[in-house]
């Protein structure tokens, strides 16, 4: 039964994907951003959590500037699930105009080290719109959960890969990476949620949040260009990949501590992005869940 519930829900998507393709990308958006205001009123679960989160992080913000933030995140998730679906027929260069790159000589110059690049990718805006754009600019593979579902996942990870991006799953992703930094192309890591048992904290907000130390720790071994990367959302419903300066790094012989101070500095430059463009950020994740508390018990 639960096989059968699995492929429905594949069929569902299919549908779904493809009749919006079958509209103009402008109404498309507009079809996602009802869509996200449905969300907010029916999801009371994950939208109590992003106003928890976002009031907890501007303690300097009114419950109307609050609630106006709520309302452009669920809008952006909503549009940025109908510019999923419409994918296919962004692929190739079909996606000029509606995407541009910014910053795209600094990740040149990363590459120009020849071993590799790092590139961490937050949740951020329509994050799922960089396996369009930045395949054209370095060769590039990102690390992947697989779906509970085998079906959509299939179907996620087509998406994904139609310009060229190559998915590999968490389990099998250590010795793909590092083949993929030797031939000096790009690793795409969604590093930016809670970390449990597999990261250090650090301060996002003020508030210390378990973040993923791997992308830290792979640059400091391999020698490889750490850089973050921003899908930001246009007025003009139009996105831009922004490309940051590789980070320099710290290396004072303390590994740990390296690792630690290097860690914060790629989440302090997110936290400046979400400052800058809160409702971009995907704040109905519980990022914040593991505490330092829970480590020392």
């Amino acid at each position: 039964m639960k096989k059968a519930g699995q492929f429905i829900q594949f069929l569902f998507v299919i549908a779904a994907a493809f009749l919006v393709r079958r509209i103009p990308l402008k109404a498309a958006q507009g079809l996602g951003r009802s869509l996200g205001r449905l969300l907010k009123k029916i999801d009371k679960k994950h939208t109590a959590l992003a106003r928890q989160n976002m009031t907890l992080s501007f303690p300097d913000k009114s419950a109307a500037e609050i609630e106006a933030y709520m309302d452009a995140l669920f809008e952006n998730i909503g549009m940025s699930l109908m510019e999923f679906l419409y994918i296919p027929a962004l692929k190739g260069k079909k996606y000029e105009g509606f995407l541009k790159v910014e910053g795209k000589e600094l990740l040149e110059q990363a590459r120009a080290r020849g071993k590799g690049v790092i590139m961490i990718i937050p949740h951020f805006g329509n994050w799922e719109l960089s396996g369009l754009i930045f395949p054209k600019l370095v060769p590039c593979m990102a690390v992947a959960f697989p779906q509970s579902n085998p079906y959509t996942d299939r179907l996620i990870n087509k998406y994904r890969s139609l310009n060229g991006l190559r998915i590999v799953y968490t389990g099998d992703s250590v010795k793909e990476i590092l083949r993929t930094l030797k031939k000096n192309e790009g690793v795409g890591l969604l590093a930016d949620q809670d970390a449990a048992f597999d990261g250090v904290f650090v301060n996002i907000f003020g508030r210390l949040a378990g973040t993923k130390k791997g992308p830290a720790v792979l640059a400091m071994k391999t020698g490889a260009p750490l850089l973050m990367t921003f899908m930001v959302r246009n007025p003009d419903g139009t996105h831009t990949a922004v490309v940051e300066k590789a980070i320099e790094l710290d290396s004072t012989g303390d590994f740990e501590a390296d690792v630690k101070a290097n860690t914060q500095k790629w989440a302090s430059m997110l936290e400046s992005y979400v400052r800058k463009y809160p409702p971009l950020w995907f704040w109905v994740h519980n990022r914040w869940k593991s505490r330092p508390e829970d480590f020392t018990k």
